[in-house]
């Protein structure tokens, strides 16, 4: 700690010098904006430091404190009772109810219970402080409804603020924009977290599994051409099909596009040879005597991973294995030593205060990063820690790896690439050229990342002017806003001219509206076509731009 610090009740706070200054630029941005952090390296602090700072200001203001989670709120609450001494603490979920107008001060309340209960509530009273921790998860439409109440200043908490469906903009709308960055670059040069060391071991598919992930990443090429063309570009399409499906849109590749991508993340997480190195990782560290903590996606998988390793008391942490008191006695037993050996799946991610571990392998699991980066802020508690990341490089697993490593900020000197030899059973360490082509493809991955961060979404592409790409009519859309916009401004005689035309029955207007109650029209009752004769034909090329609205 340097020499920064926050005084309460004549106690003084130590701060390290990034989260002093996170207090000072979240004071300037008008008390309000986003803190984004790594975990474990001190996010908490810089809301305690903000909460002294305004009960000085304002000593009967209310604060509230949002956590997503059961867990986090017992955290909070034993956090806020060491300094704030003086204060009586509310807690809204697990069971408590105190009343958030009428009541305490202070208080900490479970996401959902604050979606409720502040939804539209104008009884907060003057200089209301909002603090959101993990606040990723308010940009979901219920969750955001606890900011409907009168407040005057917030600040959010977050590893990796941005969402995967709305990216930064709804959570920046909700508490403002990203005032302080501070990941794994910047806290490993200060000191703030131990060194570690993110050991990435590539394997390969069996020849059946790749056959078939090759048949199943054709099928999604091509599903993603057609419902680009259907539904638009940009964006992530699994969230925007997922969407259409809540909307009961039909259309079966929606449905075909979501198993097919399921089931190509269960091939690669099953894949035989993560497997053989995660046994080879097992013996190697566990016969060291150190903690290892192993991360897998499938819940069904760590109970076989359980059994098979019951020789050396494994443990296993997921949402199965009991009540809040079970999981908390599997954690005591692995602080408690046990046994060296823990199998868990997301249930660590967010709010659990894990034992320490000085080896995590991360055998499979989500592409975010987020949750990669919550696994390893989790495990950077000791001396210094060891992560195996076990991907398949020709897959796209290997953007799972490239995520975390863009979004954690994870310096380049701190990855080691190794590669699993199938014929000696055995992992070897990659150097000198092939330690640099390992890199040089992550960075392309990172840099595909980074270009689709950039890429604007966009709806169905449809010429507004001439009807084509009109979704009621049937007519095939644009692929690109380049094919569009090359069209509006050098292709259609309608947009020159300024006027909107029905692509059904041909008829021209002067409004948009105009024109679209006559698409609806024409697809209720389909205009019948006859043989026309000469003369009318020719009419029908003289009248064509004619306004059928009367230019009104």
């Amino acid at each position: 700690m340097s020499s920064d610090y926050f005084d309460y009740g004549g106690v003084k706070y130590p701060l390290y010098p990034w989260q002093a200054d996170a207090f000072q630029q979240w004071e300037n941005n008008d008390c309000k904006g986003i803190v984004k952090g790594a975990t474990g390296t001190g996010k908490t602090r810089v809301a305690h430091r903000v909460i002294a700072s305004w009960l000085n200001k304002y000593p009967d203001a209310k604060i509230t404190v949002i956590v997503p989670s059961i867990p986090l709120l017992g955290q909070w609450v034993d956090e806020l009772k060491e300094i704030f001494v003086d204060i009586d603490i509310g807690l809204v979920g697990d069971g408590n109810t105190d009343s958030l107008e009428k009541g305490n001060n202070l208080n900490v309340v479970v996401m959902a219970s604050a979606a409720k209960k502040l939804k539209n509530n104008d009884s907060m009273g003057e200089n209301h402080l909002i603090i959101v921790d993990e606040c990723h998860r308010l940009g979901a439409r219920y969750t955001r409804m606890a900011m409907t109440c009168n407040h005057q200043a917030t600040l959010g908490l977050s590893g990796t603020p941005k969402r995967e469906d709305t990216g930064l903009k709804v959570v920046q709308e909700l508490l403002g924009e990203v005032v302080v960055e501070y990941l794994y670059d910047k806290a490993l040069a200060d000191g703030v977290i131990p060194p570690f060391k993110v050991k990435a071991i590539q394997a390969d598919l069996t020849e059946n599994e790749q056959k078939s992930y090759d048949v199943m990443q054709k099928r999604i090429v091509n599903l993603v051409k057609s419902l680009t063309s259907k539904y638009g570009n940009g964006g992530n399409l699994v969230v925007k099909c997922q969407t259409l499906l809540k909307q009961r849109v039909s259309d079966i590749e929606i449905g075909l596009f979501l198993k097919t991508i399921r089931e190509q993340k269960d091939l690669i997480n099953s894949a035989i040879n993560r497997f053989v190195i995660l046994d080879i990782l097992i013996a190697k560290e566990t016969m060291n005597g150190k903690k290892t903590m192993a991360f897998h996606e499938s819940v069904e998988d760590i109970q076989v991973l359980a059994k098979k390793y019951a020789h050396m008391n494994a443990l296993q942490y997921h949402y199965k294995v009991g009540n809040k008191k079970s999981k908390t006695a599997i954690l005591d037993a692995f602080k408690a030593g046990d046994s060296n050996l823990l199998f868990s799946c997301r249930a660590l991610t967010e709010g659990v205060n894990i034992p320490d571990a000085e080896v995590g392998i991360m055998v499979s699991g989500t592409r975010s990063a987020r949750s990669r980066i919550q696994t390893v802020g989790r495990l950077l508690r000791g001396d210094e820690a060891t992560i195996y990341f076990i991907y398949f490089p020709q897959t796209k697993d290997s953007r799972s790896l490239a995520n975390f490593i863009k979004e954690g900020k994870v310096p380049k000197e701190n990855v080691e690439y190794w590669r699993f030899d199938n014929q000696a059973r055995n992992i070897v360490m990659l150097t000198g050229q092939a330690h640099e082509t390992s890199q040089e493809t992550l960075d392309v991955e990172i840099n595909k990342i980074a270009h689709y961060d950039k890429k604007k979404s966009h709806g169905r592409l449809e010429c507004k002017h001439c009807g084509r790409g009109n979704v009621k009519a049937k007519s095939k859309p644009f692929r690109t806003l380049n094919g569009l916009n090359y069209h509006m401004e050098q292709s259609c005689k309608d947009a020159s001219k300024n006027i909107y035309r029905c692509i059904i029955c041909r008829k021209a207007y002067a409004k948009e509206e105009n024109r679209n109650n006559c698409v609806d029209s024409c697809c209720t009752n389909p205009p019948d076509i006859e043989r026309m004769s000469f003369d009318d034909f020719m009419d029908g090329f003289k009248n064509k731009d004619k306004l059928h609205d009367g230019g009104v």
